[in-house]
């Protein structure tokens, strides 16, 4: 059966007004597709009217401006193939409902069904069930996805490893639902219900803004959230339910609970690292079922209930010294605690020493931030190369080069256990190594000089 029937163009003069109105063609598509084909804007929009599914081997090419559109239910299939949709700034592609009323969920999804890595760039999603979904965990696929928004769908972005830039979630259900995997960055999460439920080994989220959802981001299992913007969300800013993520650098501020760790089990060696954050304005700053998080250097002011609740049972305490309170003395601070103090049946909160320097405001990346992984690093100092040997091979893994204040110089992906890395550009001073593989993240100090 062929793929598609083509509804030609029909012209219409109305020479009474002085011009002709044309009509655009349509193009209806269902059923396989075999060979490389490409959608193009002349033929534009596309209705899906029954399941498309693009072939093992095959790439799928839509063009800038492209329309698709699908009827109730269906949806395009991308099988062991892959999908190539880059549109522009001003002649973006839409994906959206055929219906005269549509609603969230009309429509199921462009399913990656162990496709090969599928570009999108400058694409709108409409009213699906899952605007793009795929296969997440171990072998999920992986997405390049960049300016492009989601609004008004059950879920935007299901099930995926990859490279998320610059994108919009809005008035979804969930902005995005079980990301498995890879970098989020610079994106805008917005009045959706849950604006990333995420979890994922080595998931990154930076410079990011998640506000006015009922729960910005609900997450796990080694997630790392940087220079990010947390606020106004109706019940929790970020809601972490198991280990070993990092929250650094953000600004978690008008929201119901700003940081909530409702994981009942506890082990030190799995804590989660807080740091650097401004945790203020918020009904209550932290909340935690969990006594081993590593919570320092934030600046925890202002909120409304409590800066921090504290619900675990009476045999186990917790340290959260160093942070900064806004207060003159330890009596004024225990106040703005919910411990054991307030209820028999919790721990208790120890405070001291305050931080009296508001060291959240200093710069610079701390060498022990995370569980560390073994690597060396020679010559050092270095004027040109810099030789880096890793424990062992973990080609998911990334080098980033810092300077002295955090501001990021270069990356590079690991595909060999010892790695060369040309630093001569570098200008002559103190660098942060940065080895990230899995979950874990270690940092080293090296010196750039000049040759002699």
């Amino acid at each position: 059966m062929k793929y598609f029937k083509r509804i030609k163009s029909t012209i219409f003069p109305l020479l009474f007004l002085g011009f002709s109105f044309i009509a655009t063609a349509q193009t209806f598509v269902s059923g396989g597709i075999y060979s490389n084909t490409t959608w193009t804007l002349v033929n534009s929009p596309y209705i899906v009217t029954d399941t498309v599914v693009v072939f093992p081997g095959v790439t799928l090419t839509i063009q800038a401006g492209v329309r698709v559109k699908f009827a109730n239910n269906k949806r395009l299939e991308i099988r062991q193939a892959k999908i190539i949709a880059l549109g522009t700034e001003v002649d973006s592609i839409t994906f959206t409902s055929n219906s005269v009323n549509p609603s969230p969920g009309i429509w199921s999804s462009i399913f990656l069904n162990q496709s090969f890595p599928s570009k999108f760039n400058y694409c709108n999603f409409f009213y699906s069930n899952e605007a793009i979904s795929g296969l997440a965990g171990i072998g999920a696929d992986t997405i390049f996805l960049k300016n492009s928004s989601f609004v008004s769908n059950i879920n935007g972005l299901t099930g995926y490893k990859g490279i998320i830039d610059s994108c919009k979630f809005k008035s979804n259900t969930n902005g995005i639902d079980h990301l498995a995997g890879g970098k989020l960055y610079n994106s805008i999460f917005s009045n959706n219900q849950i604006g990333m439920n995420v979890g994922g080994v080595g998931l990154e989220i930076v410079n990011c803004t998640i506000k006015l959802n009922q729960t910005g981001i609900y997450g796990n299992n080694g997630l790392y959230v940087k220079n990010c913007i947390v606020d106004s969300n109706n019940i929790v800013g970020i809601h972490l339910f198991q280990n070993l993520d990092s929250i650094i650098n953000c600004k978690i501020r008008y929201n119901g609970i700003g940081y909530f760790n409702s994981d009942l089990v506890s082990y030190i060696y799995d804590r989660n690292i807080i740091t650097k954050n401004i945790i203020e304005d918020n009904n209550i700053g932290i909340k935690t079922y969990d006594w081993s998080d590593s919570i320092f250097c934030n600046r925890i002011c202002n909120n409304t209930s409590y800066g921090f609740s504290f619900y675990v049972p009476f045999n186990n305490n917790m340290n959260v010294k160093n942070n900064y309170w806004c207060t003159p003395d330890s009596a004024s601070t225990e106040v703005l605690i919910y411990d054991g103090y307030d209820n028999i049946n919790y721990g208790l909160v120890r405070i001291m020493p305050l931080d009296t320097l508001q060291c959240y405001l200093s710069v610079g990346l701390p060498i022990d931030m995370a569980q560390q992984s073994s690597f060396d690093i020679f010559p050092n100092p270095t004027a040109s190369n810099l030789m880096l040997k890793l424990d062992k091979l973990n080609s998911n893994g990334e080098v980033h080069i810092y300077n002295i204040i955090g501001s990021l110089q270069s990356t590079f992906f690991i595909e060999k256990q010892e790695m060369e890395i040309d630093v001569s550009s570098l200008s002559n001073g103190i660098y942060i190594i940065e080895v990230s593989t899995g979950n874990k993240i270690s940092r080293q100090k090296f010196i750039k000089q000049s040759e002699r």
